[in-house]
């Protein structure tokens, strides 16, 4: 009896606050190193980091049968348009923060995919047998 894979919705909720953690990091102790600027940013980023990534997550539920390069498009529009307020705030942190919220956005977008190709076990024979 295996687990069963987060639901579409519930896995960008959950990206969304990892991407804000990450992002909150980053950008306030890396850049500027404040603690005070780290809480910061994730005290006022975690509702609409969340917000977004549920909505990332329903938009990758909803498309899931679709190709998978209008899929990755239609989750990190909107992921890359709330990282538009940390580019107000830094030109450097916005760089930085680019990072983490692609590769958490497409990796929502290859882990909420509709069919599961499944390719078949190569079977290797010597030569001669």
């Amino acid at each position: 009896m295996g687990m069963r894979p987060m639901p579409p919705l519930l896995r960008g909720g959950f990206l969304g606050l990892l991407n804000t953690l990450i992002v909150g990091v980053l950008v306030g102790g890396v850049v500027f190193h404040e603690a005070g600027l780290v809480l910061l940013i994730i005290l006022f980023g975690l509702v609409p980091g969340v917000i977004t990534g549920l909505l990332a997550g329903a938009l990758a539920g909803a498309l899931a049968r679709q190709p998978a390069w209008l899929r990755a498009a239609a989750i990190l529009v909107p992921a890359h348009v709330l990282l538009l307020s940390v580019a107000a705030l830094s030109p450097l942190g916005y760089a930085l923060a680019i990072v983490p919220t692609t590769i958490l956005a497409l990796s929502l977008e290859e882990r909420s995919r509709g069919e599961r190709v499944v390719i078949p076990r190569a079977i290797v024979r010597r030569a001669g047998a």
